[in-house]
């Protein structure tokens, strides 16, 4: 099996992320929930949801594995993992922190169809990135004690020209 379950579910929360219409379904099933229930209830029915989409996300990752299963040998078999990166990449790539989510949700596919030059390509694209800013919304339970100096120097590449 190609897409195991970790695969899929991780998928499913990818697309709950970055894509736009499963953001859209994901809200519209929210509004499905009575207002008047308790917590249990909805945690209960969130999860249920969520099983839901992810079938359907599995269900769509079917025409990719069955791409993969045609033939024999692990190189065909690749195949379709490749098209679904290929998919995904120009769909997302250019996302914040996607490239990274991409890279970690490849490295969940069994190692004989793993991508591991997208994985390592995904992963050093996501590593060369800048910081812009940080901005430290709760000091933590340390800084009650030693509030520490924080010295920190940015170094801000040449804009492009």
């Amino acid at each position: 099996r190609i897409f195991n379950g970790v695969f899929v579910a991780y998928l499913a929360r990818f697309l709950l992320n970055y894509d736009r219409g499963s953001r859209l379904y994901w809200r519209a099933a929210a509004d499905e929930i009575p207002l008047g229930w308790d917590e249990v209830k909805v945690r209960r029915k969130r999860a249920e949801q969520f099983a839901a989409f992810a079938n359907a996300v599995e269900n769509g990752l079917c025409s990719y594995a069955t791409k993969s299963l045609d033939q024999e040998e692990t190189s065909s078999r690749q195949i379709g993992v490749r098209q679904l990166l290929s998919l995904l990449r120009s769909r997302y790539g250019l996302l914040p922190d996607a490239p990274r989510q991409l890279a970690l949700l490849l490295s969940l596919i069994e190692p004989p169809y793993q991508p591991t030059d997208a994985i390592v390509s995904l992963s050093g694209r996501a590593q060369n990135a800048s910081i812009i800013a940080i901005d430290l919304l709760e000091p933590g339970s340390f800084a009650a004690y030693n509030k520490p100096k924080i010295d920190l120097k940015l170094h801000t590449p040449p804009a492009d020209t």
